[in-house]
């Protein structure tokens, strides 16, 4: 077979244009979600993330908008982001294929985590963007009875962070707790982790009346 590279000839400038195309859909999103005073933190706090390609974590408890807040963010900044949202089934497998799939390399079941991590990892560092993680408490064992280190957080800024690639976790107060656990049973030592992460923001408990107003 032979192959020839596609052309839109009777279109100039697609590549601005679709520029355009992005800026428009950002700016859109940003007036469709009505912020509220923790959505407010949230995108100051991933802003300033993917300024800065600092690690930052976001906690606070369930059901006062954080994931609502994420991804309208990351709607608002379409081209520089990606969004990962974990499952409490969380393991190693699970979380590479994911990875792959946001990273858009292959990731089917027949693929295995020596093919899916290295490649994920090569597009996140080249491409640069924020890679979010939603409830990123299952970064960390769940079980109380652990004795291993968490190997999945310790990759996400040891073989990402480390490497350039902005990160954002968003988690629920589980995380902290989950953190100073595992480093109890463990010896885990987590100020490797804690003194990557440049904001660590505990988001209020509840959501305001001028807020739900």
């Amino acid at each position: 077979e032979s192959f020839r590279l596609a052309e839109a000839v009777w279109f100039n400038d697609l590549v601005p244009c679709l520029v355009e195309l992005l800026r428009e859909a950002g700016e859109k999103a940003k007036t469709a979600h009505a912020l509220t005073s923790v959505g407010r933190t949230i995108w100051k706090q991933l802003d300033f993330c993917l300024r800065t390609g600092e690690l930052v974590v976001i906690q606070g408890r369930e059901g006062i908008g954080k994931s609502e807040a994420v991804r309208a963010w990351c709607a608002a900044h379409e081209g520089e982001c990606r969004y990962l949202q974990l499952t409490s089934t969380t393991n190693q497998t699970e979380f590479f294929r994911e990875l792959a799939s946001v990273a858009g390399v292959a990731c089917s079941y027949t693929r295995k985590v020596q093919e899916m991590k290295p490649r994920s990892r090569d597009v996140l560092i080249r491409s640069r963007h924020l890679l979010i993680i939603d409830e990123g408490h299952y970064l960390l064992p769940q079980t109380q009875r652990v004795e291993t280190k968490p190997v999945l957080l310790d990759w996400v800024y040891s073989g990402l962070y480390n490497a350039g690639v902005p990160v954002a976790i968003i988690a629920t107060p589980q995380f902290s707790r989950l953190a100073a656990h595992v480093e109890k049973r463990s010896g885990w030592n987590a100020d490797q982790f804690l003194r990557r992460a440049k904001r660590f923001t505990d988001l209020p408990e509840r959501v305001t009346k001028e807020d739900l107003l």
